[in-house]
């Protein structure tokens, strides 16, 4: 049986009402305007969501995968389009920061450049 700790329960339920009150209202029209939404993203940004699986160190939430994934799913109830932009800068900057955690590039001025999320 799998259990939840409480305080991921808090973060998928966050991400599951984001869904649903402001991804959710407006997502029939971007479908048929074909509107990026940028003010989903920028919000998504602010509360942590588009750095969910780096690291705290580089400016992340530190998230296992298996919470990472039940957050999309919670995001994605609102517009599945969602998904494929979150999934997205997720194996992007999952890629630069395995390439780079261990190069040249790791020093201070390149995490905080290339790797900050807020």
């Amino acid at each position: 049986m799998f259990i939840i700790p409480e305080e991921v329960q808090q973060i998928v339920d966050l991400a599951h009402d984001f869904g649903m009150n402001e991804i959710h209202p407006s997502a029939a029209d971007r479908d048929k305007t074909h509107e990026y939404p940028a003010d989903i993203i920028k919000q998504l940004g602010e509360m942590g969501f588009m750095g969910m699986f780096i690291p705290e160190e580089y400016g992340g939430m530190g998230l296992d995968l298996t919470t990472y994934v039940m957050i999309v799913e919670e995001l994605s109830r609102g517009w599945i389009s969602i998904s494929g932009i979150i999934n997205t800068h997720f194996t992007t900057k999952s890629n630069v920061y395995s390439i780079n955690r261990g190069s040249v590039s790791n020093s201070s001025w390149y995490k905080f450049k290339y790797h900050s999320y807020k």
